[in-house]
């Protein structure tokens, strides 16, 4: 049977959720493959800490903050001092002084205290790879460690209070301003700074080098997106932005806005929004904040974090408008008592009327996965999502009152007045969650300790929740002559405390499939494309230096290393930590990167292959000796060596069993016995490279042990295809055809694919100079038959585009 993914009933499912499926036809290729069902994370909902007082709005609120010359402890030398910008999570560590004395591998460690975290959590392991030679200082290192980096942040109406918190207890913060609070929005300010105008201290990224030397004023490179702390202005025409983080929050029957840049601690005023109205959301989307309000067209934008705003395009009038979000290039509003949505492409100048499903309470949207979601506030199951911000589709959400809704870790949550909630991954199926306390009225997803959770907050009571949910991993199976050989990860999942299980569901299963599940901390899931931009081939996005590695079995004769002292020599014998009675040989260093001794990075490619079973893990060591002991042996005539013992030789006999050629030599502990020898065949051997069976003339070349990475053409004396000659550079899985070349061989499913575009049913004309079907031939504009009968046409024919020469004058003789 055929069974839907996302609900384990009959059917299909889209592999993007939400998209309409194609009727398959003719040139429809299908795979048949078994499914593979993942157990999903663990649900949990507790109370969380009670705030003083009610509060007007949720959000949470990334930290950038930076700190120099923080010492550190550990270590065999002394006085070393670092640089550390926390961005979110992650920090980005910079050596300020190296100090001196230091060893290599030595481990530091800078104390989360000294970086407003907590200690041990918050720490910075370092690990140093590379020093200075003759003083000992340190000049480069890794690291491993996630910053305190960001707060859950709530406002009062009315009030100068708002409360942060990471989970756990609320701090009492002070706003800048008694207001009605209504929303707040979170973002980086992405305005061009001068390079004459940097502050020294603050955390900058280099958008533009101009003929500004940025390592000169505390950048390790001087090249575009490397991130430093300021020393100091200095001349040029380069530009950088700086790596901050904005809380922007605005109040309705006010013009009156305050921000906060460390997370929601301080607050100053904002710049007055351009009319005192009924303000009602804030979103914020690349470098952009957009207010808009309730029951006017007004809107508003900012472009440098609050602290100005200019009047913004107007809303269709007439509605009520409720919640603003930003995703997919443009801004979304969804409003209350009708089916009118608005979408702008150009950062509120102009906005486009969109209509959703049906007319209800829509109350709030989100974006997450690719797509909005919007939930209603009337109580029932009306919910809907858009793939693109311009059509909406009704989808059915568990029966309530939805007031706010949430996008994180692959998972919208919508919640209400009442205790029970609803989540989707998608905002098409949706699951009935069960929450602590009633009375939420907002929802807001944050990673305050890289550990996710949803954050509950009420207009109308001082309770909150704590809410746990992670998206189900989803996995396929690759089949290849009746047998699973490898799995793809569609989704990684989130949340997941323990390892789920994963089966395998084949009616025809014969064996069992041996498998593994691991889980990691802080796994890369599928992103969410803010802006997808437009005639890219690939994506780009931003990686800050941090403790992440790809979990994957380096397997096959290619492995990845780090913190080499110097650059392999192939040829050098290669052992790691987890084979220790195991020597690999270093056939070639694909790629080899780093400027530092200790420091290098290198692709091995060694002999033989490493197995699953036998992949290192991560952090593992490996040890590369050039200097082996070795035998030489030259013409060497092995006879009946490897036939076995003295007995089973029969010497001066002929051997009772025939010679076994991986016994005639035996290396042990990296030892190499190099030879080239003859056999009692007069087979010709060069050691266990290159073999050549004389009485056949067979060769046989071991390709483990040799170097073709660079190899771009095998030409073998040119290929004589049906008396031709062709020289084949590449295998081609292109159903196009588009190289239109002599060189290339396309695969047995590009023919297929290329077949069925041309002839399939559904599928594209079919193009050719002429055609002969049966006894029919058609050519250029003529149809005739190949041996002069008449044509039969037992059909009734509609001639639209007129008709000439005979057809034409028996219409007349009819008439």
């Amino acid at each position: 049977d055929v069974i839907k993914e996302s609900t384990g009933a009959a059917g299909w499912d889209h592999f993007v959720a939400g998209t309409t499926i194609a009727s398959p036809d003719a040139s429809s290729t299908y795979t048949v493959e078994p499914r593979v069902t993942l157990t999903a994370p663990a649900y949990a909902s507790a109370a969380g800490t009670s705030l003083a007082t009610a509060v007007q709005t949720l959000e949470y609120a990334s930290a950038v903050q930076t700190y120099l010359a923080v010492s550190s402890t550990g270590g065999t030398g002394n006085g070393a001092t670092f640089n550390v910008i926390k961005k979110g999570t992650n920090y980005i560590v910079t050596v300020a002084v190296g100090g001196t004395e230091y060893t290599r591998l030595d481990v530091l460690t800078i104390v989360g205290t000294n970086l407003d975290g907590a200690t041990t959590a918050n720490d910075i392991t370092l690990t140093v790879t590379s020093i200075n030679s003759v003083t000992g200082a340190v000049t480069a290192f890794d690291q491993l460690g996630v910053a305190q980096g960001g707060n859950f942040v709530a406002l009062v109406s009315g009030s100068t209070t708002a409360y942060t918190s990471i989970g756990g207890a609320w701090t009492s913060r002070t706003l800048s301003a008694s207001r009605d609070w209504i929303s707040t929005a979170s973002g980086q300010d992405l305005t061009a700074i001068e390079a004459g105008s940097l502050v020294a201290g603050t955390a900058y990224k280099i958008t533009s080098l101009g003929d500004t030397l940025f390592n000169a004023v505390g950048a390790e490179n001087n090249f575009v997106g490397v991130t430093f702390i300021a020393t100091g202005p200095t001349s040029g025409t380069g530009t950088a932005v700086a790596v901050n983080s904005v809380t922007v929050a605005v109040a309705t029957g006010s013009n009156t806005t305050t921000r906060s840049v460390d997370g929601g601690v301080t607050w100053t005023a904002g710049g007055n929004l351009p009319a005192s109205t009924t303000w009602q959301d804030i979103a914020y989307g690349q470098g952009v904040w957009i207010a808009v309000a309730t029951s006017a067209t007004t809107t508003a934008y900012s472009t440098d974090g609050g602290s100005t705003w200019t009047a913004g395009g107007a809303l269709p009038a007439s509605t009520t408008w409720t919640s603003i979000a930003y995703g997919a290039g443009k801004f979304v509003a969804v409003a209350s008592g009708g089916v009118q949505a608005a979408s702008s492409t150009d950062n509120g100048v102009t906005w486009v009327t969109r209509t959703l499903p049906s007319s209800t309470a829509w109350s709030s949207v989100a974006f997450g996965n690719n797509r909005f979601v919007a939930v209603s506030s009337t109580s029932g199951t009306a919910a809907a999502y858009s793939l693109d911000g311009a059509t909406w589709t009704a989808s059915t959400i568990t029966s309530s009152a939805y007031s706010s809704i949430a996008y994180g870790q692959g998972m919208f949550l919508a919640v209400g007045a009442t205790t029970t909630a609803s989540s989707s991954p998608d905002g098409v199926v949706w699951t009935s969650r069960t929450i602590s306390s009633a009375d939420a009225t907002y929802a807001a997803f944050g990673n305050p300790n890289s550990t996710g959770k949803f954050i509950t907050a009420s207009t109308t009571a001082t309770t909150s929740n704590e809410i746990t949910l992670g998206a189900t991993a989803r996995i396929r199976a690759s089949v290849a002559n009746g047998k699973i050989f490898s799995v793809r990860i569609l989704e990684p999942g989130s949340s997941y405390a323990s390892a789920p299980t994963l089966t395998f569901v084949d009616p025809n299963n014969v064996f069992s499939a041996p498998l593994t599940v691991r889980i990691g901390d802080g796994v890369l899931a599928n992103p969410s494309f803010i802006n997808r931009g437009s005639q890219y081939e690939t994506a780009s996005a931003e990686i800050l230096r941090g403790n992440g590695y790809a979990d994957i079995f380096q397997t096959g004769s290619f492995v990845a290393v780090r913190r080499l002292e110097s650059r392999p020599v192939p040829g050098a014998n290669v052992v790691f930590g987890n084979l220790p009675d195991t020597t690999f040989k270093l056939v070639n260093v694909i790629t080899f990167r780093g400027e530092l001794d200790g420091s290098y990075t290198g692709f091995l490619q060694i002999s033989p292959q490493i197995s699953i079973s036998d992949s290192p893990e991560h952090l593992d060591t490996a040890s590369l000796r050039l200097r082996y002991s070795q035998v030489r042996l030259t013409g060497h005539d092995f006879l009946d060596i490897g036939t076995g013992s003295f007995s089973e030789t029969n010497y001066p006999g002929s051997p009772t069993q025939d010679p076994l050629p991986a016994n005639e030599t035996v290396d042990n502990n990296g030892g190499r016995v190099f030879f080239t020898s003859t056999d009692q065949d007069g087979n010709f051997r060069v050691g266990d490279l290159f073999a050549i069976e004389q009485s056949t003339g067979i060769a046989t070349l071991n390709a483990d042990a040799f170097n073709i990475s660079g190899l771009q053409e095998l030409n073998l004396g040119n290929v004589t295809l049906g008396g031709g000659l062709a020289t084949i550079t590449e295998f081609s899985t292109d159903p196009f055809f588009t190289a239109d070349s002599d060189n290339i061989v396309p695969t047995q499913r590009a023919i297929k694919a290329f077949i069925a575009s041309q002839i399939g049913g559904g599928g594209a004309s079919l193009n050719v100079n002429s055609v002969t079907a049966g006894s029919i031939f058609i050519s250029s504009n003529v149809i005739t038959t190949v041996t002069g009968i008449p044509i039969k046409m037992d059909a009734n024919f509609e001639f639209r585009g007129g008709v000439t020469g005979y057809p034409l004058a028996f219409n007349f003789f009819l008439n």
